[in-house]
């Protein structure tokens, strides 16, 4: 896929899929896209309509972790101009409140800089952050054969006071499917 949108002139990361495709496998699992605030009901937490989905960069100043709103509602052409953007102002040092404020849920990507998996701690009030590996190609065996396959590690950090970890892998098979499989992730969106 991302070779023929490279081929039409329209250029997506890796990250952008992973972000779009991550909102589809948010509607199936809702939950997942919660905030929990211990302080009014010990068993209440509040499901986001909105897919604020915060994005961890690595900045000249460290960590920054704005958010791209409503990802469940806009085009992965969109979420990829809209992550260049996060990623100049994170550069320049020039993110704002509005940016930094809101999230609803984390993707972390520590393969940009050689991590294949990590223990990611969720932003409170946040109830789930992933953490992205790099990208490897690795030899696989598919049917007897060997063969060349790109794998890509996550991993999980929730609040087990809102999601079980059963929940967690199911939303991580979704995940999984929609990214292996465009025409899935086609037939999900808007």
């Amino acid at each position: 896929m991302r070779k023929t949108l490279k081929e039409s002139k329209k250029k997506v990361t890796v990250m952008g899929i992973l972000v779009k495709t991550f909102s589809l496998a948010l509607k199936q699992y809702p939950r997942m896209n919660s905030v929990y605030d211990p302080s009014t009901n010990p068993y209440e937490y509040t499901i986001h309509p909105s897919h604020n989905i915060s994005i961890a960069i690595d900045s000249p100043n460290g960590l920054v972790v704005p958010h791209i709103k409503n990802v469940n509602n806009i085009s992965l052409l969109n979420i990829q101009t809209e992550l260049e953007r996060l990623r100049t102002l994170a550069s320049e040092a020039k993110l704002t409140a509005k940016e930094l404020q809101g999230g609803t849920i984390c993707l972390s990507n520590i393969g940009t800089i050689g991590g294949t998996h990590a223990c990611p701690l969720i932003l409170p009030p946040q109830i789930c952050i992933v953490a992205i590996g790099k990208l490897q190609t690795v030899p696989k065996y598919i049917n007897g054969q060997l063969s060349e396959r790109k794998v890509l590690n996550v991993s999980f950090g929730c609040d087990h006071r809102v999601v079980d970890g059963a929940t967690v892998a199911r939303f991580s098979n979704a995940w999984k499917q929609l990214i292996e499989n465009p025409y899935l992730s086609m037939a999900e969106m808007i």
